[in-house]
């Protein structure tokens, strides 16, 4: 092999543990304000082909690396950053050669490599792709049922998680505008003007006076990740104060000697993204990283208790699931559809999740909270690998475009057929030559990667079927139908994309549905190339539209600060606009 993984890693791992955490943190924390969209491509990490996962690891190596190596109190050029990036490149490129290597010695080459490399590099490249209003909710409504079982293991429960983590998040808008405030003093103000006029750097500004706005002032641009700095005692005063300690501590990492060494392996940083440091405050990597650490412990806390518990957790996430996509589609229907939840097509017969039934269309709804593959961190068996995610693939998505095709048979004879509820009572008679326009969805808890995208690869289609469902992410679906009401596309349109959804299956290149979406929504007129050899293939730029959006409010539930985005007087804090 060309990279060899444990070489390349070692040395990685070597090379950082050089540099003093309390500098080295917060130059990796600035970095990832500037990798949200639209990203910033800054010289030499531009070589980083998934920003965030690749920062986690350089700085989970530097902070399980013993203390007693650092020599450096921070990399001290642009070359010596370059260094870094080429070694980290070179670790994730030993895990191409690891399963090429494998591939080129087993049969079906073409069907193995297309399905099971975007997988693994999906599965250890992407964070988390949805927003802070959608994780806060999923989070309150799973876990606060079990709330005994959190106090009894953490001391903590949902609700005491979610007001210091508002608290935390609070505190960080407090830091932005912290500038604002200084400059409200005149002799500030001047200074400020003058460096700013002068084309003077902040790592340049020098002062001698006594004036302590402008020295605070100075120190929020010098300090590295200034803003991200949060000292306990600002807390204290609005909360349990012994509360807020466990809070710290269940989600802090110190520098501390351990065997971590691969990519692919648990991110210590990921699971704790807070740093304590020298001078008793605490730095907070990235708000979504909190917020993604807090749903992992939670949901480890609950799948670790006896089986009893684990199994109404995975019930109650049915359920929640269900209700949540019939909230996402009475949201966008109103009144203009009726949905029915949890029916049947025959008395005593096989149940059925979700229909929804508006104006000449129907949709077709099965929900699915099962987990995706996990592969493993180091493949050898690629064969395997692929047979394990197929596997879960079958037990999932699969599962569901068969619960949903024994009614879309129903539609496709057009046969008036009656649906009841669990109790054997009639609901509704369902006229299928009302709904020419019949639809299935298989909506899923987690993303399943490309296999979910581009449904042509692993499922079975019934013989007397001709239509790939839409299968999608609960937070890909209420992003997309909030994005239609938003831009007022109304239904005709959901119909038009729908339908060419469909069609896109066995002809799509793409790692991200709502990059599928935003192609589809923002294209005046989206055509599928006639030769059927042709392939489309999305970008990410085709999906930052979403948060331009999101800034003038997309219209979640509770979603932060609402009010104040629809008036046109709020702003966000977008650092590659400073970097400009």
């Amino acid at each position: 092999m060309i990279f060899d993984i444990d070489r390349e890693s070692k040395k990685l791992k070597e090379f950082v543990s050089k540099y003093d955490s309390e500098t080295f943190a917060p130059d990796i924390a600035t970095l990832f304000a500037y990798i949200n969209t639209p990203r910033i491509e800054m010289y030499p990490f531009q070589g980083l082909d998934s920003p965030l996962k690749q920062l986690s690891y350089i700085l989970a190596l530097n902070l399980t690396s013993n203390v007693d190596k650092v020599t450096e109190i921070e990399v001290r050029s642009n070359e010596e950053w370059k260094e870094i990036v080429v070694l980290a490149i070179k670790c994730k490129a030993g895990y191409y050669d690891l399963l090429l290597n494998d591939l080129k010695s087993i049969d079906k080459f073409d069907k193995y490599y297309e399905t099971v490399l975007p997988v693994f590099f999906d599965y250890f490249d992407t964070a988390k792709l949805n927003y802070e209003e959608q994780e806060l909710k999923r989070i309150d409504l799973l876990f606060t049922p079990f709330n005994k079982v959190l106090e009894q293991s953490i001391n903590l429960n949902v609700q005491e998680i979610l007001m210091i983590y508002n608290l935390v998040d609070h505190q960080l808008f407090i830091n932005i505008n912290k500038p604002f405030k200084y400059r409200e003093d005149p002799e500030c103000k001047e200074f400020s003007d003058y460096q700013k006029q002068h084309n003077i750097l902040p790592q340049d500004w020098e002062y001698s006076g006594d004036n302590e706005n402008i020295k605070s002032f100075i120190k929020y641009f010098q300090n590295r990740g200034e803003r991200l700095k949060i000292s306990l005692e600002d807390l204290y005063p609005h909360f349990d104060n012994e509360k807020i300690n466990i809070f710290f501590k269940l989600f802090t990492i110190d520098r501390n000697e351990t065997s971590f060494l691969y990519y692919t392996n648990d991110n210590p940083v990921l699971s704790n993204p807070i740093i304590k440091l020298k001078d008793s405050r605490y730095l907070l990597l990235d708000p979504k990283l909190l917020l993604f650490a807090i749903y992992d412990r939670l949901y480890k806390v609950i799948d670790s208790q006896e089986k009893k518990i684990a199994d109404k957790f995975n019930s109650h996430k049915g359920n929640y699931l269900e209700d949540r996509v019939c909230s996402i589609f009475q949201r966008y229907f109103k009144k203009d559809a009726h949905i029915y939840k949890e029916y049947t097509t025959s008395i005593g017969g096989s149940g059925q999740d979700v229909l929804v039934l508006g104006k000449s269309i129907a949709i077709i709804i099965e929900v699915k909270n099962k987990k995706s593959a996990i592969p493993h961190s180091y493949p050898k068996d690629i064969k395997k690998l692929y047979e394990t995610i197929s596997k879960y693939f079958k037990n999932s998505i699969q599962e569901g475009y068969d619960q949903c095709y024994r009614v879309k048979e129903l539609f496709d004879k057009k046969k008036i057929f009656d649906i009841y509820n669990e109790k054997g009572e009639k609901l509704y008679t369902v006229n299928p030559k009302r709904y020419p326009n019949v639809f299935s969805i298989v909506v899923t808890e987690e993303r399943f990667k490309k296999p979910q995208i581009d449904l042509s690869k692993l499922l079975d289609l019934n013989p007397n079927d001709d239509c790939y469902p839409l299968s999608i992410s609960v937070d890909d679906l209420e992003i997309v139908l909030l994005t239609l009401k938003k831009k007022k596309l109304g239904l005709s349109n959901l119909i038009e994309f729908l339908f060419l959804r469909e069609q896109l299956h066995g002809r799509i290149d793409s790692n991200d549905e709502l990059e599928i979406w935003g192609a589809l929504i923002n294209s005046k007129k989206f055509e599928i190339p006639a030769d059927p050899k042709l392939s489309f293939k999305t970008y990410p730029e085709m999906s930052f539209f979403y948060d331009e959006l999101y800034k003038t409010g997309l219209g979640f539930e509770n979603e932060k600060n609402f009010d104040k985005k629809k008036s046109g007087n709020w702003d966000f804090y977008e650092p590659y606009k400073f970097l400009k």
